[in-house]
C-alpha cells in the first residue's frame, strides 16, 4: 500500500476542490485536508504524483504556478 503525497496547496476549499476535480477527471484519486495558515492541501497516492503534477499543470497552466511560487517566496522574506 502506498501513502498519500501532497501535490498542491490551495488558498481555500473551493480552490482545493477545483484541483481535486481536475485530478479526478484525469483518473487520479485525490484527498483534501486542512493545511497551515488557513490553506487546504491536496494529496494523491504516491504512485500517482507525476501524473497528478502534469494534470494540475495542464488544468491551471504554468503561469498559475509561477505566480504561486513567487507569492510564497515573497511571504518567506522577513520584513
Amino acid at each position: 500500500m502506498t501513502g498519500m503525497v501532497r501535490v498542491a496547496v490551495a488558498g481555500d476549499v473551493a480552490e482545493a476542490e477545483e484541483i481535486q476535480e481536475i485530478l479526478r477527471s484525469a483518473g487520479i484519486d485525490a484527498e483534501i485536508a486542512d493545511g497551515e495558515d488557513d490553506s487546504v492541501t491536496v494529496s494523491v497516492p504516491e504512485s500517482s504524483v507525476e501524473q497528478a503534477q502534469d494534470a494540475v499543470a495542464r488544468g491551471f497552466g504554468t503561469i498559475y504556478f509561477k505566480v504561486a511560487i513567487e507569492e510564497e517566496r515573497a511571504d518567506a522574506v522577513p520584513p
